[in-house]
């Protein structure tokens, strides 16, 4: 995976490349990876509905790394050295294998590094098979998110399929279906709604993303950019995650934290990929899509935004003093996933 790479107090900050999203995406050159359509013609993985903005300036590049360094900063970051799971990469390589769908080799390599980077580093502290499911749904998702340019329909028709246990369009979602049915075997029952809930909801905005292309963000419209990224950005899902049964069976002593925990997770992935969108000159974020609606620039919002998340980690703290096992455990995933979705520097 291609990430850019900028200086932190701590050690280097390694800038996510997609969105809201917890989810990695793989790019290739300019353009993230992407599967073959049905005539064989390759297309960028996720366009953007909103035109294409006049190259950044050398100003602009600037002021965007002083204000991700000065929320570093704030937060404390320190840069994780996590070692490689083998035996959670050994699993994935063989679930891959048995995919049964015709993928480029490099592509199936690198949903192997990145679901099981992603997972070894942000989810360390649960059991193998609670790993192992979570860099599943990692690379069934990384999957699904090019969906839209190859079968809308199977991304359209997900949810109705799930309920009426039919069977999806593609074979990957098939799987993600099977699998999302039996998280009550891992996870409290409020994870598991969570995760069930959540997986509908990131297909069905996915879907609702690609139909949506080219439609202009009324100014006004101030609570669709959230709206959508609840929707799209898998966020109680992955915190869900976090709270594997077995570390505590009910979820009354950190519920409370929980809409805080999807928030932050969301709003801290917005904040670190917009440098790299911005060099790729996409729209199709959070930050614009709320400049657009807020009648301001990107830059604004990311100063906004920046100061929002700092005062959602500054209550996750306050609300989590009071229990040290939960405030440890929160620690420990909110540094990793300052350095998250991504890999190691690859350029």
């Amino acid at each position: 995976m291609f990430v850019e790479v900028l200086p932190s107090p701590a050690g280097p900050l390694l800038v996510c490349t997609n969105g809201g999203s917890p989810i990695p995406s793989l790019v290739h050159g300019a353009h993230r990876y992407c599967l073959e359509n049905d005539v064989g013609n390759s297309t960028p993985l996720r366009a953007s509905p909103h035109g294409v903005q006049p190259a950044i300036t050398p100003e602009a590049i600037q002021e965007i790394k002083e204000t991700v360094q000065y929320f570093l900063q704030q937060c404390h970051y320190e840069y994780p050295n996590t070692p490689k799971d083998i035996a959670l990469r050994e699993r994935m390589a063989l679930d891959i294998a048995a995919w049964n769908v015709d993928l480029p080799a490099r592509f199936a390599e690198e949903v192997l590094e990145t679901s099981c980077h992603f997972i070894e580093t942000a989810y360390a502290h649960t059991t193998l098979e609670h790993r192992f499911f979570v860099a599943r749904y990692c690379a069934y998702f990384v999957y699904a998110d090019d969906l839209g340019t190859r079968c809308l329909d199977a991304l359209r028709d997900f949810p109705r399929r799930f309920a009426n246990r039919e069977q999806q369009l593609d074979p990957i979602l098939d799987r993600l279906a099977e699998m999302v049915r039996g998280a009550h075997k891992l996870w409290t029952d409020v994870g598991t709604s969570a995760i069930i809930a959540g997986t509908l909801d990131a297909l069905t905005a996915f879907y609702i993303e690609y139909t949506t292309c080219g439609l202009a963000v009324k100014p006004g419209a101030v609570r669709y950019p959230d709206y959508l990224r609840l929707k799209s950005g898998i966020d109680p899902p992955f915190i869900a995650f976090i709270f594997m049964r077995g570390w505590r069976d009910t979820a009354e002593s950190y519920v409370q934290l929980l809409p805080e925990m999807e928030y932050w997770i969301g709003a801290t992935n917005d904040l670190l990929s917009f440098y790299k969108e911005e060099l790729a000159q996409e729209t199709n974020n959070y930050i614009h899509i709320r400049a657009a609606a807020e009648e301001t620039s990107g830059l604004v919002i990311l100063r906004k935004l920046a100061e929002e998340i700092l005062d959602t980690t500054k209550r996750i703290e306050r609300l989590a003093a009071d229990d040290a096992e939960l405030a440890d455990l929160w620690y420990g995933y909110k540094q990793v996933r300052y350095c998250l979705p991504c890999c190691p520097h690859d350029e």
